[in-house]
């Protein structure tokens, strides 16, 4: 996440570094902070800490796709480092959880 701060004005969003209009601030008027924008897109599945980045989400998408190909277990490994052991009796409700959870970071 990229904040600018100019006086007492906070403009928070997400932008890339090389955002044409990031290019648009002078910099001698803005203060720019970076924070680790996806760190802090994690929650508690029965107490392990997943993370619920872009990429999870897509890894969940190929996870469903093996399960209804057939395969009847394998390890989730999310962007925080946590490896997670699903069946595919089990998928339902953590697929279930995991939506839900990653939503509440847009509503």
């Amino acid at each position: 996440m990229l904040i600018i701060e100019k006086k007492t004005e906070k403009i928070v969003g997400r932008m890339e570094m090389n955002s044409p209009q990031l290019k648009e601030y002078n910099k001698d008027d803005y203060d720019f902070e970076l924070e680790p924008y996806e760190k802090k897109m994690h929650s508690n599945y029965k107490g392990t800490n997943v993370s619920l980045t872009n990429r999870d989400a897509l890894a969940m998408l190929q996870i469903k796709t093996a399960f209804e190909l057939g395969v009847k277990s394998t390890n989730i490994k999310f962007e925080n480092g946590t490896v997670m052991e699903m069946k595919a009796e089990d998928f339902k409700d953590f697929a279930i959880w995991f939506a839900i959870e990653r939503n509440k970071f847009f509503i």
